[in-house]
């Protein structure tokens, strides 16, 4: 599932946190043409990398920019 591409769920976020409430759209992916590419999982003590809403690092997807 690393290095593949996803789109964005629609989301919210929280003022009070900072904190992002989006989700990646993990029903479809692509290989190169979603909007970001998951890298890894993030270095959070509280993940659990076996369950949902886990934290992960994600980048632009450069490629599907250019097109």
């Amino acid at each position: 599932m690393y290095l593949e591409t996803f789109d964005m769920n629609a989301s919210t976020g929280d003022n009070t946190t900072g904190k992002s409430e989006a989700t990646l759209d993990i029903g479809t992916t692509g290989a190169d043409d979603k909007q970001f590419r998951l890298l890894r999982s993030a270095e959070d003590p509280e993940n659990d990398t076996n369950a949902a809403f886990r934290s992960v690092v994600v980048v632009p997807n450069l490629l599907e920019l250019q097109s």
